[in-house]
């Protein structure tokens, strides 16, 4: 397969190498096998070489069972990441299609060796479509009325969600940090490394509710009171802390940060598209934007290369998309979230 698709020379010797003549002690919940074993297939866990032919097993699996057909076009579509699977099926789109699609996966993973896990497969549609069912339990896949993908819930009526986000672990990671006596620069570094990414990673897409957020922003304003003064106004907190560390702005700069990059960088299934529908289609990428330009009472030009809002005075303020820095959309967000929690 490796050289099928031209890998280096060098590249597939290493690979052959680490299959036959590497070594192996396994281990179970700390106890170790008595021997060294050589493997017959298959990579160790963290190996480097790993993400690389999983990609490339992805890639040929993509391109037998999805095609070559035009994106814009195709009546089943998907991706591949790692050993998760996921067909979409087209609106307007027979079952036929899909059904033909997943026949083709089974015929690669019979040729390569491989074995789905029935209890983790899904046929997922909403809770009255019939066909659907039928599928499903021809398949001996689960029914289900929301997608996992990729660390994000997708239900087919209702908002997003963050698949496995624990605010209990964002809690204790926080409050462990008290203990450590941290100077402020510190602290500010741990928490935008270690909790901030955790609701934030995928803020265009999915969120925790408001009372999660609230519970975040009550820990950081316990752990960082200390060295600002535990009776100071929230603005003076976080002027001196960072803004960064109210939990609601860091999910709007995300949000608008990510804007940015699909307007100066846009996906390459774009230049698939008509002329007319390029942008708006780039944007639909973020099904969170149009909640935080509503209420922040900020809008887009109809090219999407302005973002705009009004002055204390009520005049029209615009930034360049691409041409000017995105340092001012920060500082008209924290001017705003400044007036919000004065």
């Amino acid at each position: 397969m490796l050289r099928h698709l031209r890998a280096p020379d060098s590249l597939v010797r290493l690979f052959e190498n680490c299959c036959r003549r590497s070594s192996r002690v396994f281990s179970l919940q700390g106890a170790l096998g008595c021997e060294w074993v050589r493997p017959e297939r298959g990579l160790p866990q963290g190996c480097p070489l790993s993400p690389v032919i999983a990609a490339a097993v992805s890639h040929c699996w993509a391109a037998y069972v999805i095609g070559q057909d035009d994106p814009v076009t195709a009546k089943v579509t998907g991706h591949a990441y790692v050993d998760d699977r996921c067909l979409l099926l087209r609106a307007g789109a027979s079952r036929h299609h899909l059904r033909e699609a997943i026949d083709r996966s089974h015929e690669f993973d019979l040729a390569f060796k491989l074995s789905l896990s029935l209890t983790k497969c899904a046929v997922v549609a909403s809770a009255d479509d019939p066909a659907a069912a039928s599928l499903a339990s021809n398949l001996g896949y689960k029914l289900l009325s929301s997608l996992e993908v990729l660390g994000v819930l997708v239900p087919f009526d209702g908002s997003w969600g963050l698949l496995r986000f624990s605010l209990a672990k964002v809690q204790l990671r926080l409050r462990l940090m008290r203990g450590l006596s941290l100077r402020l620069g510190d602290a500010r570094q741990l928490i935008r490394s270690l909790v901030e990414p955790i609701f934030t990673w995928a803020a265009p897409y999915a969120a925790p509710d408001a009372s999660e957020l609230e519970a975040i922003r009550q820990e950081v304003l316990y752990l960082c009171s200390r060295k600002v003064g535990r009776e100071a106004a929230r603005v003076l907190f976080y002027e001196v802390v960072g803004w960064f560390l109210e939990p609601q702005f860091a999910l709007d700069a995300a949000i608008l940060r990510a804007t940015w990059r699909v307007v100066v960088h846009p996906p390459e299934w774009s230049e698939t598209l008509p002329l007319h529908e390029t942008t708006l289609s780039q944007l639909k990428v973020l099904p969170r934007l149009p909640e935080v330009l509503e209420r922040l009472g900020w809008w887009l030009t109809d090219d999407a290369r302005c973002l705009c809002c009004k002055g204390l005075q009520g005049e029209v303020r615009q930034v360049r998309i691409g041409f000017e820095s995105f340092r001012t959309v920060k500082l008209w967000l924290t001017s705003l979230t400044d007036l919000s929690i004065s």
